[in-house]
């Protein structure tokens, strides 16, 4: 089934055709409902799931047009610049320009990958970014091609929140409250960016472990992909020295900043 419809009635561009697969489809004049192995090829990227819906929205003009995505159960989203979410329950909307992401009671995580910065003959090891927490946020923006004349849709920031995870260049573990992830311009990698993570309160802080045994807290820690940096505000917490033929040395410290 291709589902596109002219340029003024509907919020995805002209060129970008709604490609799918599903064991059923209905449309009731209104709503279009996908069930059973549902896969479709999206300006967004790659969605397969097991329920997919597509409503009308109003835009500014107060105008009805299809714009909104409902998808359930077993979501696999392969963003076209290289991201990857899994969840349980997920809305696109492109009037407001943004995708809501949640899990369910027995599948709560949704998670994010930046797989897109690997190279190819690492892709089938842990991604460099692996970010988890019970609902996500992601802010949108077209992009124009000048050469081909055509948009794309890509993710301009990610939040998460309650409860988040991540697990960096299969090494370090950061937990936090917040987590905010803005796309960085940059050439080598389309999903390059600056991963700020907090904490709501004053306490507790945010905390930091790695495979070395280290232990930090911190007000604020920040991550940025591109320079493969993290920054720390206020850290405090323990180092472990290892050296070959000699005996664990142990470091505790507190600082106004750390640069690692």
């Amino acid at each position: 089934i291709s589902l596109m419809q002219a340029q003024e009635n509907s919020f995805l561009p002209k060129e970008e055709a709604m490609i799918v697969n599903s064991g059923e489809a209905q449309y009731n004049g209104k709503e279009i409902v996908l069930t059973g192995q549902v896969a479709v090829q999206h300006e967004l990227g790659q969605i397969s799931a097991r329920r997919l819906s597509v409503l009308p929205v109003l835009n500014k003009d107060k105008k009805t047009k299809f714009g909104f995505l409902k998808i359930n159960e077993d979501i696999h989203i392969l963003l076209k610049e290289g991201g990857e979410l899994h969840c349980e329950q997920a809305e696109v909307d492109y009037a407001q320009m943004q995708a809501l992401f949640f899990g369910s009671e027995s599948q709560p995580d949704v998670v994010y990958l930046n797989r897109g910065e690997q190279k190819e003959e690492y892709q089938k090891k842990r991604p460099p970014l692996e970010l988890k927490s019970i609902q996500m946020k992601l802010e949108l923006i077209r992009e124009s091609n000048s050469i081909s004349s055509s948009n794309k849709t890509l993710v301009k920031q990610i939040e998460a929140d309650q409860n988040v995870r991540v697990r960096y260049n299969e090494d370090h573990l950061i937990l936090a409250d917040h987590a905010l992830y803005q796309r960085i311009p940059d050439e080598k990698s389309s999903i390059a960016g600056l991963l700020t993570l907090s904490v709501k309160g004053t306490l507790p802080l945010c905390t930091m472990t790695n495979v070395n045994g280290d232990r930090l807290s911190a007000y604020m820690i920040q991550l940025n992909t591109v320079d493969r940096l993290l920054f720390l505000t206020r850290p405090m917490g323990i180092l472990y020295m290892r050296r070959e033929g000699q005996p664990i040395q142990s470091l505790e410290f507190s600082s106004e900043e750390l640069v690692w």
